[in-house]
Order: C-alpha cells, then structure tokens, then sequence
C-alpha cells in the first residue's frame, strides 16, 4: 500500500486508495468462500502451512527477481511541488 502512496499522483491519491480498499475487501470475502468449505475437507494446519510456504515462496521471488525488484523501485512524482488544493 506504501508503494501505491508513493508512486500515485496525489490527485488520484483518493481514488486509487479506495480502488485498493475495494479490492481488498472483495478478496477477504472470496477468500473465506473458498477456504471455509475446503477447511472441512483438509485440516486446517495443512491448510496454513500451505498458504505460509507460498507466500514465502512469493517474498523470496520478489526479493531475487531483478525484474520484480526494478517495478517496486519508488518513482518521483511530478505534481510533488504543485498545491492540488487550489481551486482556480
């Protein structure tokens, strides 16, 4: 989410925000649809071990892909210096 901040103009800052806040909350409730039910056919410690092995998995991807590093770089904003409060 630091990431978005920081690389989003802040004029879209609002939007791009609540875009994120949608999408993640449209994830939460997929996500118990899915892994509610599959939880009563695997134990739920399969289940865990399963989804923590792929997220470190992910978190290593990131860290050696040099293109996946390069895209999270942080990029300077134009509009850092102009007031986007004005209302000319």
């Amino acid at each position: 989410m630091s990431m978005l901040q920081l690389n989003i103009s802040k004029k879209y800052m609002g939007r791009s925000m609540s875009i994120l806040m949608v999408i993640a909350t449209l994830f939460v409730q997929l996500g118990m649809v899915l892994w509610g039910p599959f939880s009563d056919i695997v134990e739920i410690e399969w289940l865990l071990l399963g989804s923590g092995t792929f997220i470190l998995l992910m978190g290593f991807a990131i860290i050696f892909d040099k293109d996946l590093s390069k895209a999270g770089m942080v990029l300077t904003r134009v509009d850092d210096d102009t007031d986007t409060n004005n209302s000319d």
